[in-house]
């Protein structure tokens, strides 16, 4: 079966599976999962503990046969196999596979994983046997409501303004998200309202934001968002090389998706590419508004600011990356214009 991380708390009060299976991206709501199933298995008397780290070149044989030999110290075990990635080979996959088909009465098998890709065997093998926990990064949306709940569960009433400016402060980074409403509960007298005038005073702007967040807010039509995202990297002391490689994997999808477009065929070019379902309605209405030429355009700015980044023009290939991300955004600026006629690429 198939878990998602707000109905765990519920399934582990009725019954402990054989095996769990928590993948995803997001380390702080991966890592709360895996402790209440530790938590739960510890309660009902599985106290030894085993962790292996495997992937496609371990010796899975040793490991099934390790889960399939009797426990030394006690009665009940819990054997935890943290995986780097999905991709553990045929033979680890079969391993998997083999211990879901028949998994030993005195253990639980939690397996801790990256983002699943493709369906492997062993995954449906897991879920068919188990619980699949899929832990997917909170998009702006969800967020104000998660820090809702959180704050409640730490006796903190958080009002719908203070929500959403702490969301736009921790944005793409929930473990600073965690931190700052614990340091609020413990400066704040118990069950107290927070205000959105709190909030300002006493969280810092821990926003974390990747070239993808930037993009993402791009393609949501969010201007201002999208170049807040893009000062924190460069804050952050990242390269704007190391940026213009994840907008250019970006744009040549973007232009893919709207050549499908083009053929009235965007389901298919969201299978090729394999757009999130939960980013379909933003990134067609993205592809919707963007013709070609701009996409093209955007391109060749994306690579001046390549070429910018890699000599001792940075401060141009900051730039550069602000206009492809203002126009993704619908926001044309004159100097866009100039630098592609400037270069000769227009």
């Amino acid at each position: 079966m198939q878990l998602y991380p707000d109905k765990l708390a519920a399934h582990l009060k009725q019954t402990l599976a054989p095996v769990y299976l928590v993948a995803g991206d997001e380390i702080l709501l991966k890592n709360e999962a895996c402790d209440a199933i530790r938590d739960a298995a510890k309660k009902q008397g599985f106290i030894e503990r085993e962790t292996f780290t495997y992937d496609h070149q371990s010796d899975w044989m040793a490991w099934l046969d390790s889960c399939n030999a009797m426990s030394l110290f006690a009665s009940q075990r819990l054997i935890e196999l943290r995986l780097p990635s999905s991709k553990i080979g045929a033979v680890g996959s079969d391993a998997v596979h083999r211990f879901c088909e028949n998994p030993p009465p005195d253990t639980v098998l939690l397996i801790v994983a990256s983002r699943i890709e493709g369906s492997p065997k062993w995954v449906k093998s897991a879920t068919q046997v188990g619980a699949y926990i899929p832990i997917w990064p909170l998009d702006y949306e969800q967020l104000p409501n998660w820090l809702t709940r959180r704050a409640k569960a730490l006796h903190l009433k958080l009002g719908k303004d203070a929500a959403t400016l702490l969301a736009e402060r921790v944005e793409g980074n929930l473990m600073a998200a965690a931190q700052e409403l614990e340091k609020l509960a413990l400066l704040l007298p118990k069950d107290s309202a927070v205000s959105r005038e709190t909030i300002g005073k006493a969280v810092a702007d821990s926003a974390r934001f990747s070239a993808y967040n930037a993009l993402d807010h791009a393609i949501d039509g969010d201007a201002a968002g999208a170049c807040r995202g893009l000062r924190h990297l460069r804050e952050e002391g990242n390269e704007p090389a190391a940026v213009v490689g994840a907008f250019a994997a970006q744009l040549r999808n973007l232009a893919q998706l709207k050549a499908f477009e083009s053929r009235g065929q965007l389901s298919s070019g969201f299978k090729a590419v394999r757009v999130n379902r939960k980013r379909q309605g933003a990134i067609q209405a993205c592809v919707g508004r963007l013709s070609s030429q701009q996409l093209e355009g955007f391109v060749r700015l994306a690579a001046e600011a390549d070429v910018c980044s890699k000599s001792v023009e940075k401060e141009s290939a900051w730039l550069l990356l602000e206009g492809v991300l203002l126009g993704i955004a619908g926001v044309v600026l004159p100097t866009q214009r100039f630098h592609l006629e400037v270069k000769g690429l227009g």
